[in-house]
C-alpha cells in the first residue's frame, strides 16, 4: 500500500487474519461485519481507491474523509457492500475507525472510534453490560453452553 500499517491493524492481523467467510455473521461487529484477512485488504483497498472519491467528487462535506482514501485501511466488510476501515492519513484522524455504509444509493461514514482498541473496549463493555455502542445494541441469542449468537440490534429514537 506504500506506508506502514497502523501498530494496532497489525496487532488484529497479527492475531486474527481475518475470519472464516463461513463463520456467523454479525457474530461479533455490529451490522454483521466480519473480520478481512491481508488478501481481501488489498483487494478493498484497491477498490476504494478506483472508485475516485477525490476532490470535488466526494461524496461527502466531511474535510478529514475528502481525497484520501487511498489512506484507509479496510478491515471488516458488511453483509451490504460497506467497508470499515482504519484512517491512516498523517494528522488527527490517523488510526481512527470509520464505518462506510452504502445503501440505497447513499454513502454514509461513521466515526466509529477514535482507535482499533477504543472501538474493542466500547464492544465489549457494550456485551458486558447490555449497552449501546452508538445506536446498536448487542443482543445474545441461545445460551451460553450452546455458544450464544452475538447480533447487534439498531437503536431507533
Amino acid at each position: 500500500m506504500g506506508f506502514r500499517l497502523h501498530p494496532e491493524l497489525k496487532e488484529l492481523l497479527r492475531l486474527h487474519n481475518g475470519t472464516d467467510r463461513s463463520a456467523v455473521p454479525g457474530s461479533f461487529l455490529p451490522l454483521s461485519h466480519r473480520l478481512i484477512g491481508t488478501g481481501e485488504i488489498t483487494d478493498m483497498h484497491r477498490i476504494l481507491v478506483d472508485m475516485g472519491w477525490h476532490g470535488p467528487d466526494s461524496p461527502w462535506d466531511q474535510d478529514y474523509l475528502n481525497g484520501h482514501p487511498h489512506q484507509w485501511v479496510p478491515f471488516a466488510l458488511p453483509l451490504d457492500g460497506g467497508v470499515a476501515f482504519v484512517d491512516h492519513r498523517p494528522g488527527p484522524t490517523y488510526g481512527h475507525v470509520f464505518e462506510l455504509g452504502v445503501g440505497s444509493g447513499d454513502i454514509d461514514a461513521t466515526l466509529w472510534a477514535t482507535s482499533l482498541a477504543e472501538l474493542f473496549d466500547a464492544l465489549a463493555d457494550a456485551v458486558e453490560h447490555t449497552v449501546t455502542f452508538l445506536h446498536y445494541r448487542p443482543r445474545l441469542e441461545g445460551s451460553s453452553a450452546d455458544g450464544a449468537l452475538l447480533t447487534w440490534d439498531v437503536v431507533t429514537g
